[in-house]
């Protein structure tokens, strides 16, 4: 699932679903 979620990936700041 790929949605623009800022709490996936916040290491990066926001970013989009790995999976």
């Amino acid at each position: 699932m790929k949605m623009a979620d800022p709490l996936s990936n916040s290491s990066i700041g926001g970013g989009f679903v790995p999976a």
